[in-house]
Formats: structure tokens, C-alpha cells, sequence
């Protein structure tokens, strides 16, 4: 059976695909032909970094001609896709904004007032920076090569009048007892 979009970071794996003709397409490609990244779980994945990161061209381009209206803000908002929630603050900021808007019953092509259009205008301002963010794939590529002797997951909740969180923390222990 042909796969097809299948990719990997493992050389010995395309290698194989390739020799048992079970991919369509060059595994070894860091983009499909069209010029388009591929994608784990609809985030684009840099193959050779091995790493995820966010497209965010069509956002900064949207809002180059952005208004300051709750439409073009729901709109921005929806240009958005984090399935797994690493951008969930910065969103976070945005929701919370929406709310206030709600609050006043603005039609939806109604300017926003100056203190919610300073919010908005801010949080505009910092949608480039989302570019540069990079998630590795792995955390630990050679777990067994540096000696971790035990791995803890820590996880916090909270809440306030706005919103929920959750911090999940890894704790790793090295067999030399460094943590």
C-alpha cells in the first residue's frame, strides 16, 4: 500500500519506504510541491529542525488593513489554529477582549471604544513575535544517553473571574542527582 503526505526525520525509515516503494512523492522533501509546509496535526512542522511552528502570514497580512470593529476582530481571532493550545495565552488576551466588546453591545461594524482599541491595537502589534516561536518535536532526543534516572509531570490549576489555566511542569532527576 502507497502512502501518501507520510514524512519523517528518521533517515532509516525513508530509506525503507523508499526501497519497498511505499510512499508516493520524495519522503526527503521539507515542503509538498506546492510550496506548502506539512503539517502534524494541522501545525506546520519543520523537518529539518524537527520542530512545530505557526504560520501566521495570513493573520499579519489580514490585518494590515484591519478596522477596529468586533467583526474584524472575530475575524482575526478565527485566522488563528492551535489544536494542541501552545498559543492558548496569547488567544487568552484576545477572548478576554471579546467579552469586554459583548458587554457593550456593539453592532458589529461599530468602532471600538479608544481603551478597547488600544487592547486590540496592542495585541495586533504582537502577532509577528508568533512567528519566531518554535516548539521542539522532542524534549528529550537522547533520553537514555544523559543519564536521567526519573522524569516527574507536575501539573497546577487555577482560576479567577476570567479564566482557567493549567501549567504542566517536567521535573527530570539525572542519575548524578542534578535536577
Amino acid at each position: 500500500m502507497a502512502l501518501h503526505k507520510w514524512q519523517t526525520n528518521s533517515e532509516e525509515l525513508e530509506k525503507l519506504w523508499v526501497k519497498e516503494d511505499m510512499v508516493s512523492g520524495d519522503p526527503s522533501q521539507v515542503v509538498e510541491p506546492s510550496g506548502i509546509p506539512f503539517k502534524v496535526l494541522g501545525v506546520p512542522w519543520n523537518k529539518a529542525e524537527v520542530s512545530l511552528y505557526f504560520g501566521i502570514q495570513n493573520l499579519v497580512t489580514f490585518l494590515s488593513g484591519r478596522v477596529n470593529s468586533k467583526l474584524c476582530l472575530l475575524q482575526a481571532i478565527h485566522r488563528i489554529f492551535d489544536p494542541v493550545g501552545f498559543l492558548g495565552p496569547f488567544v487568552l488576551k484576545i477572548k478576554l477582549l471579546i467579552q469586554e466588546i459583548w458587554k457593550l453591545s456593539l453592532d458589529w461594524d461599530d468602532d471600538l471604544p479608544e481603551c478597547l482599541s488600544l487592547a486590540w491595537n496592542r495585541w495586533c502589534n504582537e502577532v509577528p513575535g508568533l512567528g519566531e516561536l518554535r516548539i521542539p518535536r522532542y524534549f528529550f532526543p537522547n533520553m537514555f544517553d544523559v543519564g536521567i534516572r526519573k522524569i516527574e509531570l507536575h501539573c497546577f490549576s487555577d482560576a479567577s473571574q476570567k479564566a482557567l489555566s493549567t501549567v504542566a511542569d517536567l521535573r527530570i532527576l539525572f542519575k548524578d542527582e542534578r535536577i
